[in-house]
């Protein structure tokens, strides 16, 4: 519906094209190659990330949503599983459930240059403070010299 009224436009990235005739030349569908991984995040305006509600999509990982967010860019995405632990509703992204809260949250973006940047300003700075290389690096070495201490060791690395 956001496509329809002239506003956006899709861009799906991915091994399988989206068939959706209904979006005409809004739809935009590129094949996913590892070369251009980052590079296509330059072309968006917003990230989204639709999940239903099912058990499997509550076991997924949020790891879209936090290359997003990592690019700079705001998103808007289903409240199912570990969404919930990544995105503050209205603060680092916006949360959507059925068909109209998608075209509310989407069409508020599009129409919202400031709300934009400040959400996606916002889910850089989660990103960086909680799932930066770095700090994940430091969390592994930590969990890895406390199993190697509990085991009997010397709590040094090898």
């Amino acid at each position: 519906r956001v496509c329809a009224q002239g506003h956006a436009r899709l861009k799906v990235v991915g091994d399988t094209p989206l068939e959706a005739p209904e979006l005409g030349s809004a739809l935009e569908n590129e094949q996913w190659r590892p070369e251009r991984e980052f590079d296509v995040f330059g072309e968006f305006d917003i990230g989204i990330m639709p999940l239903e509600n099912t058990e499997y999509n509550r076991g997924k990982e949020a790891f879209k949503i936090k290359e997003y967010m990592a690019a700079g860019l705001p998103v808007v995405c289903s409240p199912v599983g570990h969404n919930l632990e990544v995105v503050e509703d209205g603060v680092t992204g916006l949360f959507a459930s059925g068909e109209q809260e998608w075209v509310d949250a989407l069409e508020q973006l599009v129409e919202d240059a400031p709300l934009r940047a400040r959400l996606g300003a916002s889910g850089r700075v989660l990103v960086e403070a909680r799932y930066a290389l770095p700090l994940q690096a430091q969390r592994l070495a930590t969990i890895v010299k406390r199993a190697h201490t509990t085991r009997g060791g010397t709590g040094e690395a090898r």
